[in-house]
């Protein structure tokens, strides 16, 4: 009588475990090689593995560091960004939209570069069988391992940095452009800098 009520426990147990691991294996089979489809895999198994391991949100930055490279004191553009009136436009106001927008630009960036290593280094096959394994199964952790050495591998893991420097000198162009006209309408003398 134990020995059954053993085998129907460890019966389960395997079925639990490792039914939804087989099923995820054999699902998985059915991936496509398309490169569309393949980069919308890699992005997939990316929002899975952030949103089942979130990393701690950086929110401090120097708002005042894109104006002191165009040459300007943070102060040219006052310091109202909040307020009860928070849609009336300010020079402060429209200063921080281009900051968010710079910083946008380089959260896409990072995004671009994460998606492409796990697309680069895993098949079809892995990247829907790592998706469904994180989403479905208890061996989830053991897929996030992979999914993790994949991404550090790159130097790609932090999703607020990029192992390298990422050129924004467009958008950095017109935040400066955007800095000397509110300089010219305060008749202040505008800021040199290289070309």
């Amino acid at each position: 009588m134990v020995g059954k009520l053993l085998i129907g426990c460890g019966a389960f147990l395997v079925g639990v475990l490792l039914g939804p691991v087989l099923i995820a294996a054999f699902a998985s089979f059915n991936a496509q090689s398309d490169s569309d489809d393949h980069r919308a895999a890699a992005h997939r198994l990316l929002s899975e593995f952030d949103d089942r391991y979130p990393q701690i949100i950086q929110m401090s930055f120097d708002l005042g560091a894109v104006a002191r490279d165009c040459g300007y004191d943070e102060r040219l553009v006052g310091g109202e960004v909040f307020g009860a009136n928070s849609q009336r436009w300010t020079p402060s106001r429209g200063y921080f939209d281009l900051i968010l927008w710079l910083e946008d630009g380089f959260r896409r960036e990072v995004d671009r570069q994460r998606v492409s290593q796990l697309s680069s280094h895993l098949s079809d096959y892995e990247l829907a069988f790592l998706d469904r394994c994180l989403r479905q199964t208890a061996l989830a952790p053991l897929c996030g391992h992979k999914v993790r050495q994949v991404l550090e591998e790159g130097h790609l893991l932090d999703k607020f940095s990029l192992p390298s420097p990422f050129d924004q000198t467009r958008r950095t162009g017109t935040i400066c452009a955007f800095l000397d006209g509110v300089a010219a309408r305060n008749k202040q003398p505008l800021a040199q800098r290289p070309h």
